[in-house]
């Protein structure tokens, strides 16, 4: 009896330790990384806001557990999700990496921009800058137009000022041909009357003439002046003379004449 005793309790205790051993050895899926490395295919220097990046995350052994994984970020604002990165709405740079105990991985850093409304306002200053350019545009066509009717003005102006000028001419030139007219009608007025003198007359002028040579023509006497010359005449014809005028010998001097060479 006393010997099955013993082997009863070397069962036991080989029992037990089989249980502490089985205890004593993890799991296999109690792996501990080795190794943590994450990535992200394509990365860009920029991410728009509140999108999500996807991540993979590599860690060595294969067999390594995860559940003791911690995803760090230097911001709450872009924290880790089920789909990878989610960037959140804070703009700037930001770090992220994996940690499993005292195993880190490798850290990733992360720019976030507000990219949809940095491209919206960049397309609302082109489109100012696009509006600030046709608005100088039409600010120099209208003064180029205003420069144009003020030299059309002046234009204008001076065609005025040119035709009251040939207006002015033209009635000055009128009023010379009215006063000639009017010179030659008593011009012919006057020939007639001189005309119909007697020989008598011219006889006379010509006595008169004759008997004083040296003195000249008596206050009284009639001469004739031509219409262009500084002599007056006791005969009509001497010189050629067109339509002469018959006057005194006191108005002939008052005017200017002098006795003719040939006639006196």
């Amino acid at each position: 009896m006393k010997k099955k005793k013993r082997l009863g309790i070397i069962a036991g205790v080989i029992v037990l330790l089989a249980v502490i051993g089985g205890l004593a050895t993890p799991p296999s899926d109690s792996v501990r990384a080795d190794s943590i490395a994450i990535s992200i295919a394509d990365q860009q220097e920029e991410y728009d806001v509140g999108t999500t990046i996807p991540v993979t995350l590599t860690v060595e052994p294969e067999n390594a557990s995860t559940e003791e994984l911690e995803y760090e970020t230097s911001s709450p604002s872009v924290h880790f999700s089920e789909d990878g990165i989610f960037t959140g709405t804070q703009e700037g740079d930001f770090e992220v990496f994996v940690q499993c105990g005292s195993v880190k991985s490798n850290t990733l850093n992360i720019s976030v921009a507000d990219i949809t409304s940095r491209e919206k306002a960049q397309q609302f200053a082109e489109q100012q800058a696009a509006l600030e350019a046709e608005a100088q545009q039409l600010e120099e066509e209208r003064a180029a137009l205003e420069t144009e009717a003020q030299q059309l003005e002046e234009e204008r102006a001076a065609l005025e000022a040119e035709a009251q000028q040939l207006a002015e001419e033209r009635a000055a030139l009128e009023e010379a041909q009215t006063a000639q007219a009017a010179a030659a009608q008593e011009d012919q007025g006057t020939a007639p009357q001189s005309s119909s003198d007697s020989s008598g007359s011219v006889a006379s002028s010509s006595s008169a003439s004759s008997a004083d040579t040296s003195s000249g023509a008596g206050s009284s006497d009639m001469v004739w002046i031509p219409r262009t010359g500084s002599k007056y005449h006791s005969n009509s014809s001497c010189s050629n003379m067109k339509n002469p005028r018959q006057v005194t010998v006191d108005y002939a001097i008052s005017l200017g004449y002098e006795p003719c060479k040939k006639c006196y």
